[in-house]
């Protein structure tokens, strides 16, 4: 993120921008584009120099329905195991 946080920097500087806006816009299109990705369903905290973006993903039962809906917000608990 520190090479980001110097380009966002780099940006403001040579357009003449207000260094906070800029670091505001760059971050809500971060958190857009991860809505649209990911989905409504994550969590993100944001400071000066970080930004983490975090999925929720709800484990199911291997039958449950929920998960013939291709859902990223789910997943099996015997794939979850073979995943940890």
């Amino acid at each position: 993120m520190e090479k980001i946080a110097d380009i966002i920097e780099s940006i403001a500087n040579e357009k003449n921008l207000n260094l906070e806006n800029v670091r505001e816009k760059v971050a809500t299109a971060l958190i857009n584009t991860a809505k649209r990705i990911y989905g409504q369903e994550y969590e993100f905290f944001v400071d000066p120099k970080n930004l983490n973006l975090y999925q929720k993903i709800t484990i199911v039962a291997d039958n449950d329905e929920r998960l013939q809906n291709k859902s990223e917000s789910f997943i099996a608990l015997s794939k979850a195991k073979s995943e940890a």
